[in-house]
């Protein structure tokens, strides 16, 4: 990947991954995320170091939807025995861990889709073993339909200072 920015003209390319961010302390006046946590396995790390790096508020876009199609998905691996090991609901799951000092809902919409297409992208396939993904969407289908009339989301800017994630511990 760093090649190919480099050949697209990126000049200045690293190397690092969220957990181990390759930036002395407070080095960015502020941090923003989306869709990141769930896809972290040392999501713990990456919340500590966007801490480290930062040192104005850390804002992150939450979406709030309804039916959960992520729950459904997350909860129906637990049972087959494959649960993710991710902070699977992401910036929703830490709101509840570590309240945010700000919340602004910035809009919200109800549109009909198909529940495993919008669903498409939350979690890596590779992740579980053969079958158990196509399970799990499976079960995402027969609880809420093919197609679900009502999809509603609220989309929200979350915001909280750096000291609350420097210090973050989780499950500790």
């Amino acid at each position: 990947m760093l090649a190919e920015a480099r050949a697209k003209g990126l000049p200045w390319t690293v190397r690092g991954t969220a957990a181990r961010l390759p930036f002395r302390e407070e080095a960015f006046d502020g941090a923003f995320f989306v869709e990141l946590l769930h896809l972290v396995q040392e999501w713990p790390a990456a919340i500590r170091e966007l801490g480290r790096v930062t040192r104005s508020p850390i804002s992150a876009i939450m979406r709030v939807r309804s039916p959960d199609l992520r729950w459904i998905y997350t909860e129906s691996r637990s049972k087959l025995g494959h649960p993710t090991g991710l902070l699977d609901h992401g910036v929703n799951a830490l709101a509840e861990i570590l309240p945010p000092r700000r919340v602004e809902k910035l809009w919200a919409d109800r549109s009909q889709v198909d529940a495993v297409t919008a669903f498409r992208g939350f979690e890596a396939p590779e992740q579980a073993p053969p079958g158990v993904h196509a399970a799990a969407l499976e079960r995402v289908r027969l609880l809420v339909g093919s197609t679900h009339p009502g999809l509603a989301q609220s989309t929200c800017l979350v915001v909280w200072n750096p000291e609350d994630f420097r210090e973050f511990t989780y499950g500790a």
